[in-house]
């Protein structure tokens, strides 16, 4: 008898499976009263702007805004996260001492869009401290590449994956903006603690799973998967976006509080009085 073998896979349909893994990214605006009308004026202007500093540099560039303003327009990037649709309830709880608190208005893109306009994920580096007392952090390195640049000028040399073919920099000079370093640091954070001995306080944030995208973001109606907003303020937020959605139409609102059934009824456009187990009477 013939020995069957198994029908190989593609990896991409095995990933479909991943619970954990989500097909999309999600930009939530700053709680507050403003929230609403700050995703509406978003959704207008099809703009995310990037408006604060974030990264291996932020606080240089924050602190050195005035002489290095080059840099700290450079390091403003927008935040996204990769948390599955049914748990982005989570990113908007009222969490203790949580230092920028999310709202439940946002908007979900599909995660392939994004990487081709060039978002990435965030590379969180370990602060937690060792018997080493923290000469053992990445952050070491990375910051000694980052003074180096400060000093000597950006460079960037003509191919950089030939490590010994002793071709020189193609461009010197360049400034800090403009440099590899700048380039990379607004995608790396720390996580651990921070702060001095005895005074510290923890830096977490690495279950957000955030991606970034320098720059402001802009999109069209057509990449936009969903918007999210409390499910009592669906209806004014849909007829505020149909007055400046034109003749597109507005993409399915969710509410980050439903779980994943009720979202996918949203999704497929079911009536709401059939989405749920139960009818209404």
């Amino acid at each position: 008898m013939a020995v069957q073998i198994p029908i190989a896979q593609r990896i991409d349909e095995l990933l479909h499976r991943r619970g954990d893994l989500s097909t999309f990214l999600v930009h939530l605006t700053a709680a507050g009263v403003e929230a609403e009308t700050n995703l509406i004026s978003i959704l207008s202007g099809r703009k995310i702007e990037a408006r604060n500093p974030y990264g291996l540099l932020r606080d240089f560039a924050r602190d050195n805004a005035e002489a290095y303003i080059d840099l700290y327009q450079s390091q403003r990037v927008v935040c996204l996260t990769e948390t599955p649709l049914e748990h982005v309830w989570m990113m908007c709880a009222n969490i203790a001492d949580r230092g920028h608190p999310l709202s439940s208005y946002g908007i979900a893109f599909a995660k392939p869009w994004a990487r081709e306009i060039g978002a990435n994920p965030v590379w969180y580096i370990d602060m937690l401290r060792t018997g080493h007392r923290g000469w053992d952090w990445l952050t070491k390195p990375l910051m000694n590449l980052a003074k180096q640049t400060l000093q000597e000028g950006g460079k960037k040399y003509a191919d950089p994956f030939k490590l010994g073919d002793g071709v020189p920099p193609n461009e010197t000079g360049l400034t800090i903006a403009q440099s590899p370093v700048a380039q990379i640091a607004p995608f790396i954070e720390t996580m651990g603690p921070v702060g001095p001995e005895g005074q510290t306080r923890r830096r977490e944030f690495w279950w957000e799973r955030e991606w970034r995208y320098r720059g402001d973001l802009e999109f069209k109606w057509s990449e936009v998967v969903a918007i999210f907003a409390p499910a009592d303020r669906h209806d004014v937020v849909r007829t505020a976006l149909a007055a400046v959605a034109g003749a597109e139409d507005v993409p399915a609102l969710l509410d980050p509080t439903w779980g994943l059934e009720r979202m996918i009824a949203a999704l497929a456009n079911v009536p709401a009085e059939y989405a749920g187990p139960l009818p209404r009477y």
